[in-house]
């Protein structure tokens, strides 16, 4: 496992996503899930590494839980964004620091289910969030699963 990094989101997301789940959903918390979720042997020192040895980096550069949110004007205007997450891969030889190959997974909640959400009673009158943490927990590892079945091809 190589380098593992996180971009935090824009204050300007957070404070229209209403700072969702804050405690338990932070760049942190990803970071940790991450790792929970691939094992791959770490190398401290690259003075260990063979010669053929790759590095495999994981970024995460955007991720988003979704809000929907009515800006107040005459007309309200909705506007509504569902939960995203962009993942970015490096395949990085260890040697003489040569970027193998590069990926990028997207994941999405569909439209379709992150509209049930929204429009269940239970949200609409806040005894529970429209979207958990575990869904954007599952839309990491959908990534983390296409980019190792990415690296799997590639190696």
């Amino acid at each position: 496992m190589g380098d593992l990094a996180v971009v935090p989101r824009s204050a300007f997301i957070k404070f229209l996503e209403l700072n969702y789940n804050a405690k338990e959903n932070t760049d942190e918390h990803l970071r940790e899930l991450i790792l929970s979720y691939i094992s791959l042997p770490s190398l401290d020192a690259e003075k260990e590494a063979p010669d053929n040895a790759i590095r495999f980096d994981v970024l995460v550069a955007n991720y988003t839980y979704g809000s929907p949110v009515a800006l107040f004007s005459n007309p309200p205007l909705p506007v509504i964004w569902r939960p995203k997450i962009r993942v970015c891969f490096r395949l990085v030889q260890i040697r003489d620091s040569h970027v193998l190959a590069k990926f990028e997974s997207k994941q999405y909640m569909r439209w379709r289910e992150f509209l049930s959400k929204i429009f269940t009673l239970r949200y609409i009158f806040g005894f529970s969030p429209a979207i958990s943490s575990e869904d954007l927990q599952r839309l990491l590892a959908l990534a983390l699963l296409e980019g190792l079945e990415w690296a799997r091809k590639r190696v």
